[in-house]
């Protein structure tokens, strides 16, 4: 994986262009849930990022109640 500025950067483009989310709202703050991604959604999401980055993530580990800043820190985390 690669540092955090690149990883907020795939997980950004990930989201505007596969789920149609507005740039301009993935501010750090606001949760997927606030930009309208569900549970069913947040799945689909899942295993994007798992294929995008080439690892396993527990199930339930990325949820609806986390912003975008939570996302990034748990993948640079895990790089760790």
């Amino acid at each position: 994986m690669t540092n955090v500025k690149n990883i907020k950067n795939e997980i950004v483009s990930l989201l505007v262009n596969n789920y149609g989310i507005d740039n301009e709202n993935l501010t750090n703050g606001v949760t997927f849930q606030q930009l309208g991604i569900d549970s069913i959604v947040i799945l689909d999401i899942h295993f994007d990022i798992e294929q995008k980055f080439e690892i396993d993530i527990p199930e339930g580990d990325i949820n609806v109640q986390q912003n975008l800043t939570d996302l990034v820190c748990y993948l640079e985390n895990r790089n760790k």
